[in-house]
């Protein structure tokens, strides 16, 4: 059985990496090559997010995460993670394929956070024991993260941890993957970038 965190960035994804880890999963925070898909159990971030449909036909019998965060909170995350971060080829792809612009902008990513949310509760409305929405910026922990697993609960908080979980599982990014929707495909994407989309498939 694989986890698949399907949150967006900044609602604790790095966090909830960390805690599978400590669960027993051997987890990865944000993946960067299509042999991640197999290699590990638990997967988070943006490349999972837009990708929940394809990777629960292909993992039947999986468990998925939605972190959420309040908008507000939330956007001003974003706002002061996404202005100080040169985006590369593949982040480029999961941004735009998550929030329909590279760069960060209010009212798309307002948009995008509640599309994502509404369609994750649509998709998953008759498989309640397959989703689990967790608010780890809000003191959700082991607690729900743990029966949902069904793991032995833990006493150490989940809040906070973002840091500590981000040494654990340092990111590399010297590859790109995916499958992608043309029809998704914005003006604002480039012409290079989709010449190398078309490259990478799960």
């Amino acid at each position: 059985m694989k986890v698949f965190g399907i949150g967006l960035s900044r609602t604790g994804t790095t966090s909830l990496a960390g805690a599978l880890g400590i669960l027993g999963y051997n987890a990865k925070h944000y993946p960067l090559s299509k042999g991640d898909f197999d290699t590990f159990e638990a997967l988070t971030d943006t490349p999972i997010a837009w990708r929940y449909k394809l990777l629960d036909g292909r993992y039947p019998g999986s468990k998925f995460i939605l972190t959420v965060r309040d908008l507000p909170q939330w956007l001003k995350s974003c706002e002061r993670f996404f202005l100080n971060k040169e985006p590369n080829m593949w982040d480029q792809l999961n941004r735009m394929m998550c929030y329909g612009t590279v760069t960060f902008d209010k009212d798309r990513f307002a948009a995008a956070y509640q599309s994502h949310l509404t369609g994750v509760q649509a998709y998953f409305v008759n498989r309640p024991n397959d989703l689990l929405i967790l608010k780890i910026t809000c003191g959700d922990g082991w607690e729900k993260l743990c029966p949902f697993l069904d793991r032995a609960c833990r006493k150490t908080p989940l809040r906070g941890t973002e840091s500590i979980f981000a040494c654990l599982f340092p990111l590399d990014r010297s590859c790109f993957f995916g499958p992608v929707r043309p029809a998704a495909w914005s003006p604002h994407l480039s012409a290079r970038l989709r010449s190398r989309i078309s490259l990478f498939r799960l």
